[in-house]
């Protein structure tokens, strides 16, 4: 999942904790301008940061081999097909 998927991911448990950009801000110590670049997927800080951001929503950071799935032949045939 890329950093604009998780951010978008991010800002939607904010808002369904009712908590704004401020609140979240407050209770982490973190700057409002961070938590807008982590939920807009332009965050490039540490990896301490991101953890104190995602503690207060209730996630956690883990990892996980990526897994390359290749397309099937109707896929291809619709990537390529003229209109």
């Amino acid at each position: 999942m890329g950093r604009v998927k998780i951010g978008k991911l991010l800002a939607a448990k904010r808002k369904e904790l009712k908590m704004g950009q401020k609140d979240a801000s407050e209770r982490t110590g973190l700057d409002v301008s961070v938590i807008s670049k982590i939920e807009t997927g332009k965050f490039r800080g540490s990896i301490r940061i991101l953890e104190a951001y995602l503690e207060i929503l209730g996630f956690e950071l883990s990892i996980q081999p990526k897994v390359h799935v290749l397309p099937d032949f109707d896929d291809i045939e619709e990537l390529f097909k003229d209109d």
